[in-house]
């Protein structure tokens, strides 16, 4: 019955040494996650650095899309105006040679 007793207390400081170190190894790894995951942070934290400057560029691109749509809307009513009075004045032109020829 001792050599069993013995037996068992060696089995059972095995197995609390295995678990010691298996809480170790869990401890660790856990460290090393932590790191890595901050690592990870810090580069997305760049990667969103690098898309704000994408977006101010983007919205420099549309202030300059606007200023172009401004421009082309202008031309169009000239452009509209124009043709509205060459339209009145061959209007005239026809009038007066339609009563020049009644």
């Amino acid at each position: 019955m001792d050599d069993l007793s013995i037996k068992m207390d060696e089995l059972a400081l095995r197995m609390d040494n295995g678990f010691n170190r298996l809480d170790a190894d869990i401890r660790a790894l856990r460290n090393e996650t932590k790191a890595e995951f901050g690592r990870i942070d810090k580069r997305f934290e760049q990667v969103d650095k690098r898309f704000e400057k994408v977006d101010e560029r983007f919205e420099k691109v549309d202030e300059r899309f606007e200023r172009i749509d401004q421009r082309f809307e202008s031309l169009h009513r000239l452009m509209l105006m124009f043709a509205s009075g060459l339209s009145i004045a061959l209007l005239g032109v026809l009038g007066t040679l339609l009563a020049a020829l009644l």
